[in-house]
């Protein structure tokens, strides 16, 4: 597999390759209902219509939607921004 990925990523065939590791992850982890799906703070910056760097800020300072580190990158459980946003209702129910 790591051989593979080494003769794409020299020809130049980056999204081959990529879709080869995806195609591995997914073996290993099925995708269900159940999975949770983490999402980038290009995302949700995008879906919020805010800087990017507010997101970094809310999150160095505790503040926003929940956040993980996975590795050095942050992500956002996309059931978990849907709950916050939910939570950020201005004007009370009705």
């Amino acid at each position: 597999m790591v051989a593979r990925c080494r003769q794409l990523w020299s020809s130049g065939r980056q999204r081959r390759m990529t879709t080869v590791r995806f195609a591995r992850m997914e073996t290993l982890v099925p995708r269900t209902a159940a999975t949770p799906t983490y999402r980038s703070p290009e995302w949700l910056a995008e879906l919020l219509g805010v800087p990017l760097a507010t997101l970094y800020r809310w999150s160095s300072r505790g503040e926003g939607p929940p956040t993980y580190k996975i590795g050095r990158h942050l992500r956002y459980r996309e059931d978990e921004v849907v709950k916050w946003v939910a939570s950020r209702r201005a004007g009370g129910a009705g």
